[in-house]
């Protein structure tokens, strides 16, 4: 789990968010599956912005596991 920081213009969007990330091994695929999930994330946030923030996110999570 990790908590994370936006800069915004508005003071009303400025809170930490929690984005979980659960990883499963699937044997039978062979595979990993991964489930982020998002709590508490500012409602002044743009999706493009939001998808980017979890991108970053799944990106630190490779390189912690890797």
């Amino acid at each position: 789990m990790r908590a994370t920081q936006t800069r915004f213009v508005d003071p009303s969007a400025r809170r930490s968010r929690t984005i979980t990330i659960v990883t499963r091994q699937v044997p039978d695929r062979d595979g990993t599956e991964v489930v982020v999930e998002c709590h508490n994330a500012p409602s002044g946030i743009s999706l493009e912005d939001h998808a980017a923030v979890i991108a970053s996110s799944l990106n630190n999570h490779v390189t912690f596991v890797e």
